[in-house]
């Protein structure tokens, strides 16, 4: 189990570690930080004979904010499975119940900016099951993200017809749909469906009408 609170309080707002070092000492869970994943934040795993302790783990290049509220997130999970056991489903109202109830008491911490602590209230009445899923609590998380100004900007702030880089490939944003954007690889001219809310590089072609 993690008992080095400087260690957790390098990826924490300043003054918070303690609060989650007790959490997860009394509940008997690790924590573990890992490298980025693309596909999540966090998660949360149950005890099993092989793995005696709730395991929690969660990206640690995400800024203090966003490892803080991923973590909020995962702790909800493990308190409503030692409450309820098997008998909730893994985002249902229980454990919406919990992680609403979590983020309004972290709020009240004044380590917490007031744009966050907001948006985090807001969250609480009907969390979604990822927070991608809450375009403005996406967008504050985000805006805490230490940058290097390199222009990049959210997919849906583009508009049909417009080229954007992701990772080393060049596409076309084609058409909106609710929360993807169909969007053309100019090299295989496939097409994929990507997030509105992923961070892109516009990109400037000259004669734009000329790529197909």
């Amino acid at each position: 189990m993690l008992s080095d609170t400087s260690t957790l309080a390098s990826f924490l707002p300043e003054g918070m570690a303690p609060k989650f070092l007790d959490i997860l000492q009394k509940n008997q869970a690790t924590l573990k930080i890992t490298k980025d994943r693309k596909s999540k934040f966090g998660d949360y795993r149950w005890p099993t004979k092989a793995h005696p302790f709730h395991r929690i783990s969660v990206n640690g290049t995400l800024n203090p904010y966003a490892f803080m509220t991923t973590l909020i997130h995962e702790i909800a999970h493990m308190l409503t499975r030692i409450q309820f056991d098997k008998n909730v489903t893994h985002h249902g109202k229980e454990w919406k119940a919990c992680y609403g109830n979590l983020l309004r008491h972290f709020a009240q911490f004044e380590q917490i900016p007031q744009d966050l602590r907001d948006a985090w209230i807001r969250h609480s009445h009907n969390p979604k099951a990822s927070t991608v899923g809450d375009a403005h609590l996406f967008r504050i998380l985000n805006s805490y993200n230490i940058t290097d100004d390199n222009g990049k900007t959210y997919l849906s702030e583009l508009e049909p017809g417009d080229f954007f880089s992701l990772g080393k490939k060049l596409f076309r944003f084609e058409k909106k749909r609710r929360t993807k954007i169909l969007s053309k690889d100019l090299d295989s001219k496939r097409m994929y469906l990507v997030h509105h809310l992923a961070e892109v590089q516009r990109i400037e072609l000259p004669n734009k009408e000329k790529v197909d």
